[in-house]
């Protein structure tokens, strides 16, 4: 399984689907990651995250721009071709668990 953890600050805010035949909603947002000081690599990461639970709408007004955010869950890696027959990879985060960390601030949803 291709389980992660990451922590980063949500650099689009979220933004709420109803993914037709089915019931339970799904929220997408973006997180920039600049991963652990003196690492090999100085470029941010920036992931579009998915988080797909019944409570998702009520988490609307904390997923905002700049707010600092704990992800666990799992990568996916979607292929398909576009409609100009031309091969594109998508690859995104499933959280399963979000935790808001921050000033005075520490509050966990669980899936």
């Amino acid at each position: 399984m291709n389980r992660i953890t990451l922590h980063g600050t949500i650099c689009k805010d979220a933004e709420l689907f109803n993914v037709y035949g089915d019931d339970v909603p799904l929220v997408s947002f973006v997180v920039k990651d600049y991963g652990k000081p003196g690492a090999f690599n100085d470029e941010p990461l920036t992931l579009q995250v998915h988080f797909k639970r019944e409570i998702a709408p009520l988490l609307m007004p904390e997923l905002v721009h700049g707010k600092e955010v704990n992800l666990f869950g799992s990568m996916v890696q979607k292929n398909y071709v576009t409609s100009s027959n031309e091969f594109r990879t998508k690859i995104y985060m499933i959280a399963d668990y979000i935790e808001f960390v921050g000033k005075n601030e520490r509050r966990e949803v669980a899936a």
